[in-house]
């Protein structure tokens, strides 16, 4: 990232849990496809820059004390929700906003926010909210958004005894008292032999208040004996191996450990419940009260983005459809022909039962005008376009703006 910070790492890919007893279709697997953004910040500055275009968005929010109460979510701007305390910080109440778009621009229709109770909470986290999405299981967990505080590259840094670290200069030099810790690991050699390492390691780790405590002692008592990990006896540091003072220093900087704010999608929890509420029953309004099932799959993810028909299977009609269907495969548009002999409403029924949002029909008047029928499917509606303008309607209308 050139040394930029904060900043984010992104991935997708196969993930694995012990679910002992797989169920609920989709929603709980052993194997499954899982995205992830995190986000790596300073634990101490936690504003976002790009807050102010997901604070004017309205959630539903179900907070701890509101699950505690018993009483349902409540629709709440991201802005009011940092303000007040509910969302812990901006850079976690933009995710939840941008979640928020998300599922929005896809079309899902029922969503909420749910944050953790403190009893679900892992002990080092800051804050952690769930996006549910409504299935017929119930409200089902597909997207959590976390602050996980420092407590990942901490862990790193003490497993593999590495430095996890980001420095940030600040924009004036700083006085700072720091505890300078003089040790003389020749003379700590002479007397204590191979300890000398653990010993030195010691006195660098030991807090800035027991340091001088230690001081005081050593010039009390010359000596002193201490307890150190991995040394069966008490070792004795003395006097002249160590001494500690504080001081005025000039910082220009510092180094932290960052924090990471992870949003992590369960990529088939959210198709499954897109299509559970995209499945519809509708009525035709006819006396024998014909109901038919569609989906209503945005088109930019529908598989098939249009279906082609005749209105009758006739040579003369079938011609100009392929040619149509030929325009379509090469502007890169998933078409499907249904060429059989069923009547036309048959085959609207049966387009719109697997989500494809967009129908040609190519009729006599195609051929005495050059125009064709274009139906969309959430609407039924239809209306008459030219054959030469039908493939860039459709491409924009199967577009996702922005």
């Amino acid at each position: 990232n050139a040394t930029g910070f904060p900043f984010a790492a992104c991935s997708i890919g196969q993930a694995f849990r012990n679910e002992i007893a797989p169920r609920c279709s989709l929603l709980r697997v052993r194997e499954f496809t899982l995205a992830e953004i995190e986000h790596f910040l300073n634990p101490e500055e936690k504003d976002h820059p790009k807050f102010a275009s997901v604070s004017k968005i309205c959630v539903s929010l179900l907070s701890r004390e509101t699950q505690e109460a018993g009483t349902d979510a409540v629709e709440m701007e991201i802005g009011d929700a940092v303000k007040n305390g509910v969302i812990d910080n901006e850079t976690l109440g933009y995710f939840i906003g941008r979640v928020h778009s998300f599922m929005v621009s896809i079309g899902v229709k029922f969503f909420r926010f749910r944050q953790h109770l403190a009893t679900e909470m892992a002990h080092y986290a800051q804050d952690c909210w769930d996006c549910e999405l409504l299935t017929s299981y119930g409200w089902m967990e597909c997207v959590g958004i976390a602050d996980r505080s420092a407590y990942d590259l901490k862990a790193h840094s003490e497993a593999t005894k590495k430095e996890f670290t980001v420095w940030e200069a600040f924009k004036e030099p700083k006085t700072e008292v720091i505890l300078e810790r003089k040790i003389h690991t020749g003379l700590i050699g002479k007397k204590l032999g191979k300890k000398t390492k653990m010993i030195e390691t010691y006195l660098k780790s030991i807090s800035d208040a027991d340091a001088m405590q230690m001081d005081e002692e050593l010039e009390k008592n010359a000596s002193k004996a201490v307890q150190i990990d991995g040394i069966d006896e008490p070792v004795t540091i003395e006097r002249a191996m160590v001494s500690f003072a504080k001081a005025n220093h000039l910082v220009y900087g510092r180094n932290f450990i960052p924090a990471i704010v992870e949003t992590s999608f369960g990529i088939g929890r959210i198709l499954y419940s897109l299509l559970e509420q995209t499945y519809e029953i509708r009525s035709q309004g006819s006396a024998k009260s014909e109901t038919r099932a569609l989906f209503s799959i945005i088109p930019c993810l529908a598989p098939w983005k249009v279906a082609l028909f005749p209105l009758m299977c006739k040579t003369e009609l079938t011609t100009p459809l392929e040619a149509l269907h030929k325009r379509f495969v090469k502007a890169h548009i998933e078409s499907r022909i249904d060429c059989t002999g069923a009547a036309i409403g048959k085959k609207y029924a049966r387009v719109d039962e697997i989500g494809i949002p967009f129908a040609i029909t190519v009729d006599y008047e195609t051929l005495s005008h050059d125009t064709v029928t274009l139906r969309n499917r959430d609407s039924m509606d239809q209306i008459r376009i030219p054959v030469k303008d039908v493939v860039d309607v459709v491409r924009d209308m199967c577009t996702v703006d922005g």
